[in-house]
């Protein structure tokens, strides 16, 4: 139901968090974040006297920073610009404006970051300025397993099982798939090691579901999707994997997941055997169907089309975490997918209280729209923005201390508690 309820949802997501907002006109700075309320003017040289007694009705209040040679005005929240605009035309003013929100920048220490040209690409380093991802905030990894141990993704694991040989604990990646999945979504980022994830703060559960052939089979595969959320607790289950037959079990699996909470995600498929075969589970009612695009923002070669298709991002040419402590390029769809399950975590981290479809709701609405106008075949709702997205859910900027002089502090939202 949910790529059914995608568009009603979006009307509800919008009065709840609101429009998504612009992009920003340099990094770290979105048009229209300023303190709410608030507006600087800087008046000619010996006007201020006589222009605050003429500014008329509608001014709360008055506060001089001779520091910076300004006054800061209070006025109704929402009516910023109209009284910027009043202040402007007078002769006796220099230059109004709002009080604009400033954010740290955060570009990590990675070796490989200026490799990942998908990180930019769906905006993760602004992101990272308002939340890297919550530790409460785990993403199921449906894969071949993790190989837990790589110095870019130790202490990322929360859990791990192994479907293939069923024992519980630690999942030895002995094809490297799974393990280049997780360090899309979560490689230890800033620790001068390697490469950056979109969602480092977050932690992962290892599934191993998939053998060394980069195969398997129902049971494996629906067993781990069911645990991912109702044994590991995961709310962010990645499926980078699957198949052009429609398999109730699986199914099955997905609603229970859906059902405790779960966003699923899966790979929209690699044009096998055909570009416009439908794939499951990516084409399930409650999953995102993630297609690929190239670092033209292209749709990739290989990556399946179709009506079920939800979102784009970046899957070509993808360097990540590979297992024995190494790093590869990858491409496929199964690239593209962990990109939305980390931008999934990213917008839990900080409304943990979102229910899937909610969730699916924000990323549809802030994604960049590719193609046709609208929702698509080829890119779905667009290319998925990680910032859009946690905008959408951040806090609103905190209320100006009291005092004459402005302070500024880094502004990397906090989480809620889960």
């Amino acid at each position: 139901m949910l790529k059914r309820l995608a568009a009603l949802l979006a009307v509800l997501v919008a009065v709840l968090v609101g429009p998504p907002p612009a992009e920003p006109a340099r990094p770290g700075l979105a048009p229209g974040e300023f303190r709410p309320g608030e507006v600087l003017v800087k008046f000619r040289p010996g006007r201020a006297p006589t222009a605050l007694g003429e500014l008329g009705p509608g001014i709360q209040g008055v506060e001089e920073l001779p520091r910076l040679s300004l006054h800061r005005l209070r006025v109704p929240p929402g009516q910023e610009q109209e009284f910027i605009e009043r202040l402007r035309r007078r002769p006796d003013v220099e230059y109004a404006q709002p009080n604009y929100v400033y954010r740290a920048f955060f570009t990590p220490n990675d070796p490989y970051f200026e490799s990942q040209w998908n990180l930019p690409a769906v905006h993760a380093p602004e992101a990272w300025d308002i939340t890297q991802g919550s530790a409460a905030v785990k993403v199921g990894v449906v894969d071949t397993g993790v190989d837990c141990g790589h110095p870019d993704l130790q202490d990322q694991c929360a859990a791990q099982a192994n479907y293939v040989n069923y024992y519980p604990g630690p999942t030895q990646d002995d094809n490297g798939h799974g393990t280049h999945v997780a360090g899309i979504i979560a490689a230890r980022t800033n620790n001068g090691v390697g490469v950056a994830g979109v969602a480092p703060g977050v932690k992962l559960v290892a599934l191993k579901a998939l053998d060394s052939t980069g195969s398997g089979d129902t049971t494996t595969v629906a067993q781990a999707i069911r645990d991912a959320a109702l044994a590991f607790g995961a709310r962010v289950i990645n499926l980078s994997l699957g198949g052009t037959d429609y398999d109730q079990v699986l199914k099955d699996a997905v609603d229970a997941a859906y059902a405790r909470g779960a966003v699923i995600v899966a790979a929209a498929g690699n044009c096998r055997p055909s570009c416009n075969s439908v794939i499951y589970p990516a084409a399930f009612d409650h999953v995102i169907a993630v297609g690929a695009v190239d670092s033209s923002l292209q749709r990739a070669w290989f990556s399946n089309y179709g009506s079920y298709i939800d979102l784009a991002a970046p899957g070509v040419n993808i360097l990540s975490t590979y297992p024995g402590g190494s790093y590869a390029p990858g491409s496929g769809t199964s690239m593209a997918a962990p990109h939305v399950s980390a931008a999934a975590a990213l917008v839990l981290s900080l409304r943990c209280d979102l229910g899937p479809d909610a969730v699916a709701s924000i990323l549809f609405q802030t994604a960049d729209d590719l193609g046709s106008p609208g929702r698509d075949q080829y890119f779905g709702y667009g290319l998925v923005n990680a910032y859009r997205a946690v905008r959408a859910v951040a806090p609103a900027p905190p209320p100006a201390p009291a005092g004459p002089f402005r302070l500024y502090f880094p502004l990397v939202a906090s989480t809620r508690p889960c």
